[in-house]
């Protein structure tokens, strides 16, 4: 008992001496440490053994950049289930001044798992031209005849129309962003801003 006590005191008076340690719990804590560090013991032997263990790096040789946001590449499948856009008869539809069943011929074969960006351009320069058409007083009924997905949709194409916008234009994007957000409630933000696929 005098010789563990005898340690003790020798010990306390080497954390003292160095001031490596702030607080009475951490004094003990390297107090214990240093005690252990004095006898050889197999279980003191097996400590070394797995604090050696933790100092391995083969960890490091991941690259983690492989994995970031921006080097994301999503498969993108072509939906065979959509019908391709027919540029020529929404056209026609808006010469005739069928301005939201132009749009609602949009949503419905809008390409959005196509691989193909100049289709994807040629369907959001549609949709905004069609956006811009459409009276005010119209959207809420246009808006209030969509399903969840096409609301979705449309949400998208505007998000894409702030990206792109010019002088003057964003109060009418701004006006179907409220009209739709009343629709699709912050659901509808969220699933448009963590969508990976792009229109």
């Amino acid at each position: 008992m005098g010789d563990r006590c005898t340690e003790v005191i020798r010990a306390r008076e080497v954390v003292v001496r160095e001031k490596t340690v702030q607080n009475s719990s951490e004094q003990y804590a390297v107090v214990i440490c240093y005690i252990l560090s004095k006898r050889t013991s197999p279980s003191f032997s097996f400590s070394v053994i797995m604090a050696k263990n933790t100092g391995d790096t083969k960890f490091r040789k991941v690259d983690v950049d492989q994995y970031t946001e921006a080097a994301f590449q999503d498969e993108q499948t072509e939906d065979s289930t959509t019908s391709a856009l027919n540029e020529a008869e929404v056209k026609s539809l808006i010469e005739r001044g069928k301005y939201t069943d132009g749009l609602m011929l949009v949503l419905q074969n809008a390409p959005i798992n196509s691989k193909d960006q100049s289709l994807k351009d040629v369907a959001f320069r549609l949709v905004m031209r069609l956006l811009f058409q459409i009276k005010s007083q119209s959207i809420d009924d246009f808006i209030a005849g969509l399903d969840d997905s096409k609301i979705d949709l449309l949400m998208k194409y505007v998000y894409r129309g702030f990206e792109q916008s010019q002088e003057g234009n964003n109060a009418v994007l701004l006006t179907w962003h409220e009209k739709i957000h009343v629709r699709g409630k912050a659901g509808c933000i969220i699933r448009v801003l963590t969508d990976r696929r792009r229109i």
